[in-house]
């Protein structure tokens, strides 16, 4: 019975992260005390049945019948579970189904990623190692993390959180064809918003993120000199840190924006054109588990728009700071995501979400010409 309290224990630490000793110590007596019924109730009385001690091939058998039993059921949930083939290349419309208005679709033979792969197919800025962790501030593999037209002497650069990152499949491409040096600067729940945020999965103020922005800042206008910088980043922000206190709520996201504007306006001090693309939905279901579950029914695995973007109330820090800094260019995304108050899971035989609000790089290579029609042109070095 201990050893289910502490792995209930490890399981809940991978879900919500680090635990509090209280936190902890809950989390192993809500396992312990179950585990401790089924113990008394069932597991004792299968031990030590004096029926079953007496006949011990009645016994056996009895064991050999529930493992058969057990391995009968997991084949009859394999095969029963439904499954779903790639979309080949010229069945993959994308982003083009719901700019044509298109209605939303309601079901799928062949998925592009299918659910099962989604989660594991990253972007290549991703598997350079552009995409810092929590504890790092400088990121060792920069070198790597130049592509486009790499001898171009016209320079792009993305910078944010993972939610910036995951526009690069559609930046790479029109790198590559417009002749730009792309640059990929990133950490993972980092936001662009000078200011201290608190990580919850740290129970403290994330240090490291104040760190890597200025670090990366300084890079930008000191050695990069970029003619264009695509800001990006999660709405999931809420709270900050000032002089030791957290403050959240409507004070927290003024000051979001206010640390938000601050940066913009540092990043337009370089001469680059500046541009912050809004955040995307974020789903309310797991989306690969839904389609895969879903695939006559897409309709139940899409999120209704105003759950999507969190309701009005909803941390808008982006767009509020891309207001404030003269000149900044803001593209909202929100219609290649969303249709007709919902936002669909998969769009044009494309799965839109890899993992939670994440999209996936085949969506965002569909979206390569909406967002260079969007794009200003770089600045004139």
């Amino acid at each position: 019975m201990v050893p289910v309290a502490l792995a209930s224990t490890g399981l809940a630490t991978e879900i919500w992260g680090n635990l509090s000793p209280i936190e902890g110590l809950a989390v192993a007596l809500s396992s312990y005390l179950p585990a401790l019924v089924t113990n008394l109730l069932i597991e004792r009385p299968f031990l030590h049945s004096p029926m079953l001690n007496r006949l011990p091939r009645r016994a056996l058998g009895l064991g050999a019948a529930c493992t058969a039993c057990s391995v009968t059921m997991g084949l009859f949930l394999l095969a029963v579970t439904p499954g779903v083939s790639r979309a080949p290349h010229n069945q993959m419309t994308g982003a083009r189904a719901i700019l044509a208005g298109k209605p939303l679709q309601e079901r799928a033979d062949k998925i592009s990623p299918t659910p099962r792969d989604a989660t594991d197919i990253r972007s290549e800025m991703f598997v350079e190692g552009c995409l810092l962790d929590i504890s790092s501030v400088h990121n060792p593999q920069a070198p790597k993390c130049v592509f486009g037209d790499t001898s171009s002497d016209k320079t792009v650069v993305i910078f944010g959180d993972s939610h910036a990152m995951q526009w690069f499949p559609a930046l790479n491409q029109l790198a590559k064809e417009h002749h730009w040096r792309l640059i990929g600067h990133s950490k993972g729940g980092c936001t662009p918003a000078k200011g201290t945020i608190f990580r919850y999965s740290l129970r403290r103020e994330y240090r490291e993120c104040d760190q890597w922005r200025a670090n990366t800042l300084e890079l930008i206008a000191k050695e990069e000199h970029p003619d264009m910088v695509i800001v990006s980043s999660s709405s999931n922000y809420h709270s900050v840190i000032e002089h030791g206190e957290r403050q959240g709520g409507k004070e927290g996201i003024e000051k979001l924006e206010a640390g938000y504007a601050t940066t913009l306006e540092t990043l337009k001090e370089t001469g680059a054109e500046v541009v912050v693309i809004k955040d995307v939905p974020h789903p309310a279901k797991d989306v690969p588990e839904c389609v895969s579950q879903s695939l006559d029914h897409l309709r139940r695995c899409a999120t209704p728009a105003k759950k999507a973007f969190g309701s009005v109330k909803a941390p808008k820090f982006g767009t509020v700071a891309a207001h404030r800094v003269k000149g900044t260019t803001l593209i909202d995304p929100k219609s290649v995501f969303c249709s007709k108050g919902m936002c669909p899971a998969v769009i044009g035989n494309v799965l839109v979400y890899r993992s939670g609000s994440h999209i996936t790089p085949e969506y965002m290579r569909t979206l390569t010409p909406w967002l260079d029609a969007r794009l200003p042109s770089p600045r004139d070095s």
